[in-house]
Order: structure tokens, then sequence, then C-alpha cells
């Protein structure tokens, strides 16, 4: 579907960084048993309490982690990545790969901010790339 070695580098990144984490967590999480992949989303998913509490850098590791349950399986990371892919090779084409990848974080961490302000409960966690792709859609 995407010729790899055509992509721009940091849409390649993001899409080898979110992907790697992704099969870290299936494959060997997962396998695990739930507490260990459990853990591993409470530590870096976003939790709204957690991060008012000090987990800091929860808006940014959350933008890499993915459902990994029922049908959330391989569509959650499967629409993000199509529509990084897809938005990424243009938008970063057009203002460079720094400014494409300050975009992509900031608009994460921005979406993860946006739950921590807007969510009624506080300890229901959050996780994907959705404010950093909803970010490239806005720079379009």
């Amino acid at each position: 579907m995407f010729q790899s070695s055509k992509l721009p580098l940091v849409t390649r990144s993001i899409l080898y960084a979110t992907v790697g984490v992704h099969l870290y967590v299936v494959l060997f999480l997962l396998n695990s048993g739930s507490a260990g992949w459990m853990s591993f989303y409470e530590r870096f998913g976003l939790i709204p309490s957690a991060f008012l509490e000090g987990a800091f850098w929860q808006p940014l590791t959350s933008i890499f982690l993915h459902g990994v349950q029922g049908p959330m399986l391989l569509m959650h990371i499967t629409f993000n990545m199509i529509g990084v892919v897809s938005i990424g090779v243009f938008l970063e084409r057009a203002i460079g790969s720094l400014r494409f990848a300050f975009l992509y974080l900031v608009s994460g961490i921005a979406g993860g901010l946006a739950v921590v302000l807007m969510t009624p409960d506080l300890s229901q966690p959050t996780v994907g790339a959705s404010g950093a792709l909803s970010g490239l859609i806005g720079a379009l």
C-alpha cells in the first residue's frame, strides 16, 4: 500500500514508532497477562487523574499507544496511521520535516490536554494519535 522508502523521514519515523510500540504491546505484553499490558497503559496512556498528580509525560506517550482489545486491536491504529501517512507525505514535504514533527507532537499533546480539561471521568484512560492527526488535518 505504502512504499516506506518514499515516505518523508518524520512521517516514516512516526509510522515505525507507533507500529513498533503497538507490536510490542500485542506480541509481548498481551501474552504476559493483563497485569503486564495494563501496567504499561497506566504508565504511558493518558489518565487525567495521573496527569494532574504529576505524570506530565502522558499526553506525549499516549500518542504512540492504541487500543488493543476487541475490534479496536487493529482498527484504531490502522485508521490513525493511514491518516498520518496520507496527510504526512504531502504536509511534511510542504512545511519541512522539523515543522511537521513539531506540529504532530504539539497537536497530539494539545489533544491530550483537551481530554484532561474536558473529560467528566478523570480515571478514564485515553490513547491514540487522533489529536495529532486532527492537528495535521487542521494545518491543511
